[in-house]
């Protein structure tokens, strides 16, 4: 069994992906209109690039523990006039995917929950809004990070930043985001 096979095997617990999906949703869902351009924490991205990459991305994610191939390329999806409602619906195609478990092995869902919550935090960072992670996605996210992210793939020119320095007894969302190469203190 691969590392990714054993975290999708242990993997955390489909209802805090359901919360972390919500809790998404709800964040696009509240992005100010006129914010767009706005830098994000996600290096090279702004807010628009940012939903466009998460809707994308959880697409892809929908179509894959379905056992479908991607119907399309998640870095050319572009939102329709409501990201938060089309969201809502993928993110459920997701979830029941997973609840459904027969192509579940397919994408660990530790990965389709950091990406939701990492994702969801730099949103909801960038325009104000509060990022109400439940801890046990955060620590699952985290845990799953934890286990795949491997240190080529970080640095200059790579996928993931470096990681920042947080103490131990920061809150289990602090973790995750300074795991992912954010600072949990950064403001637009």
């Amino acid at each position: 069994m691969t590392a990714d096979n054993e975290i999708a095997a242990q993997g955390p617990d489909i209802d805090s992906l359901a919360s972390a999906v919500r809790v998404t949703a709800d964040i696009i869902a509240g992005v100010p209109s006129g914010m767009g351009g706005a830098r994000t924490p996600c290096p090279g991205f702004d807010v628009d690039d940012l939903i466009r990459h998460v809707l994308g991305w959880a697409s892809n994610f929908a179509d894959k523990v379905n056992g479908h191939e991607p119907a399309t390329d998640p870095d050319t999806v572009q939102p329709g006039t409501d990201p938060g409602s089309d969201y809502v619906l993928t993110g459920a195609r997701i979830v029941e995917g997973y609840r459904r478990g027969t192509h579940a092995d397919a994408l660990p869902l530790g990965v389709v929950l950091m990406e939701t919550v990492t994702h969801g935090w730099d949103l909801a960072r960038a325009t104000g809004q509060a990022a109400p992670y439940d801890d046990t996605a955060a620590t699952a996210a985290l845990k799953a990070g934890r286990v795949m992210l491997i240190p080529d793939y970080r640095g200059p020119d790579k996928s993931f930043a470096y990681e920042v320095p947080v103490a131990s007894t920061a809150p289990a969302l602090d973790q995750l985001v300074a795991f992912m190469g954010r600072d949990p203190a950064w403001t637009p």
